[in-house]
């Protein structure tokens, strides 16, 4: 992997990041990418072409839908930068579960909606 930035760069940190915040710098990034219909404030009103860097070690939680189109010579990236975090950045659809896991029996899964579940272990 090889970190390149175009010539516009914006930042994006789901986990201390704030969509009021320019997004141009690590240390004022933006919680939500544009593309992403949760995004609000300056990030949800930014268009163009940028090199999105997502902070590594923080997974984002979102869908994006891409509205703006780059060229060969400037794509619009989608990228993390290794000198700004630890680990992977990644981007989830999934919602963060905040209670533990628990094993739960039949009875219970209908009683919150999902189909009767017979004859099976779970």
């Amino acid at each position: 992997f090889a970190f390149t930035a175009g010539a516009s760069v914006r930042y994006i940190d789901h986990e201390a990041g704030d969509d009021a915040h320019p997004g141009t710098s690590r240390e004022r990034p933006w919680r939500h990418h544009p593309w992403d219909a949760a995004a609000t404030g300056r990030a949800a009103a930014e268009r163009g072409v940028h090199t999105y860097v997502f902070k590594r070690g923080v997974v984002y939680r979102g869908a994006l839908v891409g509205r703006d189109s780059g060229t060969a010579a400037e794509p619009v990236r989608l990228t993390s930068d290794p000198a700004w975090g630890l680990g992977d950045a990644e981007i989830s659809g999934a919602h963060r579960v905040a209670k533990p896991w628990r094993r739960v029996d039949g009875a219970e899964l209908t009683r919150v909606g999902f189909p009767a579940v017979s004859g099976r272990k779970l």
